[in-house]
């Protein structure tokens, strides 16, 4: 027998992945878990999501296609501070499935194309852009700056996002957060700057700050384009050995080196 499920105010999936990678702030947090925890099937139906994330490397763009796919009601949201309401019907068996059927959908292979197509692949799509609803610890100035910030590298305007980067971290200088998007903005803009990519991303991966792994990836992928291929493994090596983001991408790339 169906059970009918209200999902309200659920949070975007931009969200859902920062709750997962542990990057949304406390009280965001909480409010989703408590959400969570009011549905027994929204419970299996987010693990499943979890799951089918971190087998394909905590890579959002397969995995808000792959919910597309099953049609179980998640819809993307614009980049803004909007929330969604669903209100349909679901057996608690389908949630089931999320999980059940994860691990066959990812694991269809082709052959393993060349270290240089490897490498284009994974730049070719921009990172997420910067979600400024994750914190509420920045000041008016600071989010304002983040919000134009935001706006600037979603539309591809990495000069601008430079800019506006930079006086946040000219007045926020210790933030990781705004080092790793400077790095992304250098990698990305049209004519790429691989020295300063490195600087911040290097910065960002010394650290213990949520986003150093993804700091590591990006390092390594410039150090290929710029045939450091040296350079790149043992940061390629230590991701592969992790279960976390890109494992498995590190993994097939080392086996192209």
């Amino acid at each position: 027998m169906s059970s009918i499920i209200r999902f309200e105010e659920l949070p975007s999936l931009e969200m859902l992945f920062d709750y997962f990678d542990g990057i949304l702030g406390s009280s965001a947090s909480a409010e989703i878990e408590r959400k969570i925890a009011s549905s027994e099937e929204l419970k299996l139906i987010v693990n499943g999501i979890e799951q089918y994330y971190k087998q394909v490397d905590l890579d959002r763009d397969k995995t808000e296609a792959y919910i597309q796919k099953l049609q179980i009601g998640f819809k993307k949201k614009p980049v803004k501070n909007t929330y969604f309401k669903i209100d349909y019907k679901i057996k608690a068996a389908a949630a089931i499935l999320v999980i059940g059927i994860v691990s066959a959908v990812f694991y269809i292979q082709n052959v393993q194309p060349i270290l240089p197509q490897l490498v284009e692949a994974e730049l070719s799509e921009p990172y997420a852009a910067p979600n400024i609803t994750r914190s509420n610890v920045y000041q008016d100035e600071l989010t304002s700056l983040w919000t134009k910030a935001a706006t600037s590298y979603a539309t591809g305007n990495y000069e601008k996002a430079i800019d506006d980067i930079n006086q946040i971290d000219s007045l926020d200088g210790d933030d990781p957060t705004s080092w790793f998007y400077l790095g992304l903005c250098n990698l990305y803009v049209q004519n790429t700057n691989y020295e300063l990519a490195i600087k911040y991303f290097r910065q960002v991966e010394e650290t213990s700050h949520v986003l150093s792994d993804r700091a590591k990836w990006f390092l390594a992928l410039s150090y290929i384009n710029l045939k450091n291929k040296e350079l790149a493994k043992p940061l390629l090596y230590d991701l592969a050995k992790k279960n976390g983001f890109k494992s498995k991408r590190a993994t097939e790339i080392l086996e192209n080196i």
